[in-house]
C-alpha cells in the first residue's frame, strides 16, 4: 500500500505508452535488423557447450597454398577434373561442388574432361541465384515495368525488328527510348527468354534450336548465321536445355521463374549426379542468417544447394524433399522455417584450420584441393615410371633368359629375385653397389650398354616401389579425410572476396560454409526453433510495464538497479534458453521496450520533481529558512498534500496600533509600513525553522514541524517570538517612524495535535496551513495579552518544552486561564526578556500564587 501511495502516475503512464509504441514498432517489423544482429550475438556468446559441425562433412578447400602450387583460381578444367577424380577415389559418398561452372571455357575439351569426373562422381552442382540482372534496376520500378511490357509486346512477334520500330511501336519516350537503346540485345534476350517460358507453359516447348528460332521469328538469320540476335538465341538456348537436363532433380516450380537463374554448362547439367542453388542476398544489415529451401527455376523448384547435398548423402530422391507445416521435409528428417526461410544454425566450429565459435570444440577435415591435385600429377609421374620400369624389365629379362610376366610384377618373388641378382653379380661384380663404376675401364661397349641396363632396371624398380608406397599413404590419408563423407568443394583462399560473405564467425566466411551448416542441420533434424509471435508483444508489454513501475515507485535511485536487473534477467534467460535448446526468444523489442519505459518513467520522474522543486521553492522561499527549502526542493515528499496529523507549535501575532496607525497614512504608505514590520518578524521566524503561514492583515501566523518533526519547536517559538519583539522595538526606533503612534507587538503561542496539509481547492487554489484547536488555541492567546497586559502568551504544553531546553528563554507563569471557546483551563506563560521593571517578575508570581491559593482579593492587589 505504501508503495502506491508513492506511484508516480504521470510516469506510469508515460512509460506505458513508450511500451505499447514499442509493441506496435515491434509488430511493424521496425525491430528486424536489430533482432537479426542480436542472433549473431547469441552464437558468439551464448553457445556454451560445443555444437561442433557433424563428421561426415568434409571440405575439399581451393585454399591459399593451392592457388600458390596450381596458380589462381579458376585453373584449367583438366586439372580441376583430376583432383575431381582423386575424390572419388577416396571414396566420398556424395560430392558436392560450391562452384559455379556456368560459363563455357575457351577449349570444349576442358569443359568435357570436366564434366566427365563430376559423372564418375555423381556430384551436385550449383546454380546461381545471383546472375547479372539482363536489364537496367529503372525498368523494374511502377513507371517502368509499364514501359518494359511493350517493349516485350513488341518484340514478342520477332526479335529481328529494329531499335527504331522497337521504339516505335512500344511508343517509348525519352528516357526510355534512349535507355533502350543502351543495351538493345538485352532486352532481346529477355523477350526470347518470356517467349520460351510461354510457350513451356503451353505445353509447347520447342525441341531444337531451330525451332526456338522459328519461334522467336529468326527464320531468315537462321540461314546467315551472323546477326548478335543469333548468337544470344544459341546461348539461351544452351542455357534453358540445361536447365531442362537439370529437371531431373527438381519438382515443378510453384511459380514462374526470374530470367537472372543461370544453370552450369550443359555437359555439366547432363553428367551431373544432383544440383542445387547456391545463397541469394544477405538479410538487411549485410549478414547472411537465412535462406530459402527452393529456388522457381525454368527446370522446377531448385532445392538449396546444402539440402540437395545432404538429401543425396541420405539416399533421399530431391524431387520427394517437401514442405510440410512450416518444416523442410527430406526423407525422416526435417528442419523448421521461420518466415518461409531456414535460419541458419551455426556450428560452433566448421573445419579444420578455419571459424570456430565460442566453445568451439572438435572441427571437421579440410583437405586442400591442390594436394589432390598433386596426388593426381603423383599417380601420372608414377605410371610413367612404371611404363619405363616394364620397358627396362623385358630386355632384362630377353638378356637373363627369364620370364617378362615376372620381372614386370613389382615387388618380384623374393627366389626369383635372389637368383637374378645372383646372375648379375656374376656377370658384373660390384654393379649394383657402385654402378657402372664398378666395371673396368678396359670394358668393352657391348658389356658396358649390358651392365648400364642392369643399372637402370635396379634404379627404375626401386624408384617405382618407392612411388608405390607414397601413393598408398596418400590415398590411405585421402580415403581417411573423404572416404564414405559428404564432401563440400569450395573457395576458401584469402585473395578472394567475391564468395566471402558476413556471418557470426566474421566479416569474410566462405560462401561455402553455408551450405556446410545447412547440410549439418539437415543430418541432424534440427534448427532453431522460435518462439510463437505473440511472445514477443507480450514480454514487450510485461518487461515495459515492470521497469515503468520500478521508475514510477523508485525514480531513478534504486529504481536503476532494479531495471538493470530486470533488463539483465531476461536477456540471460534468452541466451540460455538459446545456448541450451536452440530457442529463438525475441530479445530487441522487449529489452528496448523495457528501458525505453524505464527511461521514459525515469524522465519524467525527474521533470514532475523538478517542477515541484521549482513549485515548493516559489511557495516557501519567503516563508522559511533556506536551508528547509533546499530540503524541501530536494524531497517534495515532505508536503502532506493530503493531510497529517503531528504536533506542531503555532504562533499568532498582531500588530496593536496599527489601525490607528493606518488611519493618519495614506494606502501606499500604509502597505510600506506593513510591510517593514512583517519582514522583520519573518526574517526572525525563518531564520529559527519556522514556517510563516499566512499574512492577517496586520496579523500573522507561523508553525513549526511544518513538513517533519521539529524536536525543538517550543524552544525555537519562544526565541522567535522574543526576536520579533525586539524587531518591532527597534523598527519604532527609527527615525522615520519616531513621530508615529506607537507599534506593539501581540503574541500568542500553543503546541498540540493538528492537522497539517494542502486545504482549500487543490491544485488550482489551496494553502499550506494547520486545523485544530491548538490553532484557536494560539489565536485566543494572541487576544488574551490585552487582558494580561503581556506581550507573549503560550499555553502549558509549549512551556514544558521551553522549560526542559537549555538556554532556552526565561518563563513565567501566569496561572490557568479558561480562554474563550474552551472549557478547560489552560496553564499560561510569558516569556521573559529581562528587560521587566524591578520587582515586575516577583509581583507576577505572588499574584499568581494567590490566585491559585483562592486569595483573590490579595491577588488584585
Amino acid at each position: 500500500m505504501k508503495a502506491l501511495r508513492s506511484l508516480n502516475r504521470p510516469a506510469l503512464a508515460a512509460s506505458l505508452l513508450v511500451t505499447i509504441t514499442a509493441v506496435i514498432l515491434e509488430s511493424a517489423g521496425v525491430f528486424d535488423r536489430l533482432e537479426g544482429a542480436s542472433l549473431t550475438m547469441r552464437f558468439q556468446v551464448a553457445r556454451s557447450r560445443p555444437q561442433p559441425l557433424d563428421p561426415s562433412i568434409a571440405l575439399v578447400a581451393i585454399d591459399d597454398s593451392s592457388e600458390e602450387t596450381f596458380g589462381r583460381w579458376p585453373w584449367a578444367r583438366s586439372i580441376q577434373a583430376k583432383a575431381i577424380d582423386e575424390i572419388e577415389r577416396a571414396g566420398a559418398h556424395v560430392v558436392v561442388f560450391d562452384v559455379l561452372y556456368n560459363e563455357p571455357s575457351d577449349d570444349s575439351a576442358q569443359d568435357e574432361a570436366l564434366a566427365a569426373a563430376i559423372g564418375r562422381c555423381e556430384g551436385v552442382v550449383a546454380a546461381n541465384v545471383d546472375a547479372e540482372q539482363p536489364i537496367d534496376e529503372s525498368w523494374l520500378g511502377p513507371q517502368g515495368r509499364h514501359q518494359l511490357e511493350r517493349v516485350l509486346e513488341a518484340l514478342g512477334s520477332s526479335i529481328e525488328l529494329s531499335d527504331d520500330q522497337v521504339i516505335e511501336r512500344a511508343g517509348l519516350s525519352e528516357p526510355w527510348a534512349s535507355r533502350f537503346q543502351a543495351q538493345p540485345i538485352a532486352f532481346r534476350k529477355l523477350a526470347a527468354w518470356s517467349r520460351v517460358q510461354d510457350l513451356r507453359e503451353q505445353g509447347r516447348a520447342p525441341e531444337t534450336l531451330e525451332q526456338l528460332f522459328e519461334a522467336i521469328g529468326l527464320a531468315k538469320t537462321l540461314v546467315e548465321g551472323t546477326s548478335p540476335e543469333r548468337k544470344m538465341l544459341e546461348r539461351l538456348w544452351q542455357r534453358e536445355s540445361a536447365w531442362q537436363a537439370l529437371s531431373r532433380f527438381m519438382p515443378p516450380a510453384t511459380e514462374r521463374p526470374a530470367p537472372k537463374e543461370a544453370p552450369p554448362i550443359l555437359a555439366i547439367a547432363r553428367s551431373a549426379g544432383g544440383a542445387g542453388m547456391v545463397y541469394g542476398p544477405a538479410d538487411p544489415g549485410g549478414q547472411t542468417r537465412r535462406v530459402k529451401p527452393f529456388v522457381a527455376t525454368p527446370g522446377g523448384d531448385c532445392l538449396q544447394l546444402g539440402i540437395a547435398g545432404a538429401a543425396k548423402f541420405l539416399g533421399v530422391d530431391p524431387r520427394a524433399v517437401r514442405l510440410d507445416g512450416g518444416r523442410v521435409v527430406v526423407g525422416d528428417r526435417s528442419i523448421p522455417l521461420h518466415d518461409g526461410k531456414i535460419v541458419i544454425d551455426w556450428p560452433t566450429a566448421t573445419f579444420d584450420k578455419f571459424s570456430t565459435l565460442r566453445g568451439g570444440g572438435a572441427k571437421c577435415v579440410a583437405v586442400p584441393i591442390g594436394t589432390l591435385a598433386d596426388l593426381a600429377d603423383q599417380r601420372l609421374v608414377q605410371a610413367r615410371q612404371e611404363a619405363a620400369y616394364v620397358e627396362e624389365a623385358v630386355k632384362l629379362a630377353h638378356n637373363y633368359a627369364r620370364p617378362e610376366s615376372v620381372l614386370r610384377t613389382l615387388p618380384l618373388p623374393e627366389e626369383f629375385r635372389s637368383d637374378l641378382i645372383e646372375s648379375i653379380e656374376w656377370q658384373f661384380p660390384g654393379v649394383l653397389e657402385r654402378g657402372l663404376d664398378a666395371l673396368p675401364p678396359e670394358t668393352d661397349e657391348a658389356t658396358r650398354g649390358a651392365a648400364k641396363l642392369v643399372v637402370n632396371w635396379v634404379s627404375l624398380e626401386q624408384a617405382v616401389l618407392k612411388g608405390r608406397e607414397t601413393l598408398r599413404r596418400l590415398e590411405e590419408q585421402a580415403r581417411s579425410e573423404l572416404g564414405g563423407k559428404l564432401v563440400i568443394v569450395g573457395y576458401v583462399a584469402t585473395a578472394q572476396i567475391a564468395d566471402m560473405i558476413n556471418t557470426p564467425y566474421g566479416p569474410r566466411t566462405p560462401g561455402c560454409f553455408v551450405h556446410a551448416a545447412v547440410a549439418n542441420m539437415v543430418l541432424h533434424g534440427k534448427g532453431m526453433q522460435f518462439t510463437p509471435w505473440w511472445i514477443g508483444p507480450a514480454a514487450t508489454l510485461v518487461l515495459g510495464a515492470l521497469c515503468g513501475v520500478i521508475a514510477a515507485v523508485m525514480g531513478a535511485g534504486r529504481g536503476s538497479l532494479l531495471a538493470l536487473l530486470a533488463l539483465v534477467a531476461y536477456l540471460a534467460a534468452v541466451l540460455f534458453v538459446f545456448g541450451s535448446w536452440s530457442i529463438v526468444a525475441p530479445m530487441a523489442a522487449p529489452l528496448l521496450g523495457g528501458f525505453g519505459s524505464w527511461v521514459a518513467g525515469v524522465t519524467l520522474v525527474a521533470v514532475i520533481s523538478q517542477r515541484e522543486r521549482a513549485r515548493v521553492t516559489r511557495q516557501f522561499r519567503a516563508r522559511v529558512s533556506p536551508q528547509l527549502v533546499e530540503r524541501l526542493a530536494a524531497n517534495p515528499g515532505a508536503l502532506s498534500v493530503g493531510g497529517l496529523e503531528r504536533e506542531v507549535t503555532i504562533l499568532f501575532g498582531d500588530l496593536a496600533g496599527f489601525t490607528t496607525l493606518s488611519e493618519q497614512l495614506g494606502g501606499a504608505e500604509v502597505v510600506s509600513t506593513l510591510n517593514r514590520y512583517m519582514g522583520a518578524m519573518t526574517r526572525q521566524l525563518t531564520a529559527r525553522r519556522g514556517y510563516v503561514n499566512k499574512f492577517l492583515g496586520d496579523g500573522l501566523l507561523a508553525f513549526w514541524s511544518a513538513f517533519e518533526v521539529e524536536p525543538d519547536q517550543r524552544r525555537l517559538a519562544a526565541e522567535a517570538a522574543l526576536a520579533c519583539q525586539d524587531a518591532v522595538t527597534t523598527l519604532g526606533d527609527d527615525p522615520e517612524f519616531r513621530d508615529r503612534p506607537p507599534i506593539r507587538l501581540r503574541l500568542g503561542i500553543a503546541t498540540g495535535d493538528v492537522v497539517v496539509g494542502d486545504c482549500g481547492a487543490p491544485p488550482e487554489l489551496n494553502d499550506y496551513t494547520v486545523i485544530g484547536d491548538a490553532v484557536n488555541l494560539a489565536s485566543r492567546l494572541e487576544s488574551a495579552n490585552k487582558q494580561f497586559g503581556t506581550r507573549i502568551l503560550m499555553d502549558g504544553n509549549t512551556a514544558a518544552g521551553v522549560s526542559n531546553a537549555a538556554g532556552a528563554p526565561r518563563l513565567l507563569a501566569l496561572g490557568p486561564v479558561i480562554v474563550v471557546g474552551q472549557s478547560v483551563p489552560v496553564e499560561l506563560f510569558t516569556v521573559l526578556n529581562g528587560k521587566e521593571p524591578e520587582g515586575w517578575e516577583q509581583a507576577i508570581s505572588g499574584a499568581v500564587a494567590r490566585f491559585r491559593a483562592g486569595d483573590r482579593a490579595a491577588a488584585l492587589e
